[in-house]
């Protein structure tokens, strides 16, 4: 007669519940991934609010990068007009100021009339000597007919030089005492006062800019 113990009739069952609890276990966790991914998704409403707010901001910066290029191009002729003004006046501003004897009066490209005394020392030419030899000068004749500065270098007159365009006004050149007074005579301690009305054309848009240069400029060898 055969004994079957007691714990061998219950030790299948034991080793099947043994094997189906990591399964269970797996099974537990997948699902749980599954809900954890789903809770931390995007809704439609999301995706479109945030794709709302990036066009948002791309816009924002296109509207500036277009504001600084018409920007840019408003500014760029005033900065075109000064480096013209500086190219235009350093020269002379120089000559003078090194020059021995600065002429005024009026003229033509070919003739030069020195103002009288008792008039207006006042013209659309001058004559700047380096030296005291009055016949050795740089020569600058506004012409107000072909608004043209022009310049006629040291002992060269056949080369003449063509300084600025779009002159306007006829009396580019004035004599002053240091207080802005117009003088009659011809002084040794006379203030060059320089203005220059221009109109230049501008490629951006057809469009033109006027404007006017002004200096004074007295001569360092004041005797």
């Amino acid at each position: 007669m055969s004994c079957i113990p007691k714990d061998c009739s219950n030790g299948g069952n034991e080793a099947e519940i043994i094997r189906e609890a990591p399964r269970q276990a797996e099974f537990h966790s997948l699902v749980t991934s599954a809900a954890t991914r789903r809770d931390a998704a995007y809704t439609l409403t999301e995706v479109i609010v945030a794709a709302g707010l990036l066009s948002l901001v791309i816009l924002g910066f296109l509207g500036a990068h277009l504001a600084s290029l018409e920007f840019t191009e408003f500014v760029r002729p005033k900065v075109q007009n000064t480096q013209y003004a500086r190219e235009l006046l350093g020269p002379l501003i120089e000559e003078v100021r090194c020059a021995n004897v600065v002429q005024i009066g009026t003229g033509t490209i070919t003739s030069f009339t020195a103002a009288g005394v008792g008039k207006p020392q006042a013209g659309n030419a001058i004559r700047i000597c380096p030296t005291t030899n009055l016949n050795s000068y740089i020569y600058y004749v506004a012409d107000s007919t072909n608004q043209v500065f022009l310049k006629v270098p040291l002992d060269n007159s056949n080369a003449v030089i063509t300084v600025a365009t779009g002159i306007t006004n006829k009396t580019p050149f004035v004599m002053e005492t240091f207080g802005g007074t117009l003088l009659t005579n011809s002084q040794n301690n006379c203030v060059l006062s320089v203005l220059l009305q221009l109109h230049r054309d501008s490629s951006i848009n057809r469009i033109s800019d006027n404007y006017q240069l002004r200096t004074k400029i007295t001569r360092r060898n004041i005797l």
